[in-house]
């Protein structure tokens, strides 16, 4: 995995637990890029649209977890 694949993949992972745990409206971006350990500048390289694009990365990633999980269960 590149570098910067890494970079999206720590935000977006960070985003998705910050999201489950604090809603969209409690989950600010500056504590994702500390909970990824990631730079501010690699937030809006990986995610021009700022806070909905992460969102609906994080989303999307959870989405593939429960099909995954489902296609396992049956």
């Amino acid at each position: 995995m590149r570098k910067g694949d890494a970079t999206r993949a720590q935000i977006v992972a960070a985003a998705a637990e910050l999201l489950d745990t604090h809603g969209f409206h409690g989950t600010g971006i500056n504590a994702v890029l500390e909970r990824a350990g990631a730079p501010r500048g690699s937030l809006y390289c990986h995610f021009p649209g700022g806070k909905d694009e992460i969102e609906t990365a994080a989303i999307a990633q959870t989405a593939v977890g429960i099909r995954v999980a489902l296609a396992a269960a049956f």
